[in-house]
């Protein structure tokens, strides 16, 4: 008995998750619409490098603001902004690259962080190290 296997076999180079990591953050004046952000220096191993601009809305920001505060933590507005647009400009980008999805002119911008049940703002302040992981 013979099995068919109708899925392409990926090359070992779409298997090798691209690996980029931040060297930079800069904030910088966004026009344009109630943002704050910056540009993202990324860097591959292989020395490349990319610069980007990644944003969040005011309304994005106001949401982290708010469970770090229910957590009790209360950090500035610019150690929010570094920590988590680093973090979700770096996954995000990765993402797209991997996905074949094209950036768009202005640049990544976090507008939604999936309404008022959503534990992302919660998980996003977590993995950036701004609250600690057993925050409730």
């Amino acid at each position: 008995m013979a099995l068919l296997s109708l899925r392409r076999h990926p090359s070992a180079e779409a298997e090798r998750p691209l690996a980029l990591r931040a060297c930079r953050f800069e904030r910088a004046l966004i026009s344009g619409g109630l943002l704050e952000g910056g540009v993202l220096i990324c860097r591959c191993p292989d020395g490349r490098e990319w610069s980007l601009t990644v944003a969040m809305t005011w309304d994005a920001l106001g949401v982290l603001r708010g469970e770090l505060a229910r957590a009790g933590v209360y950090e500035a507005d610019d150690t929010i902004l570094r920590c988590v647009l680093r973090y979700w400009g770096i996954e995000e980008f990765t993402r797209r690259l991997i996905d074949g999805v094209g950036l768009p002119s202005e640049g990544l911008v976090l507008a939604d962080l999936g309404g008022p049940a959503s534990s992302r703002p919660r998980w996003l302040l977590q993995v950036c190290g701004l609250l600690p992981a057993n925050a409730a």
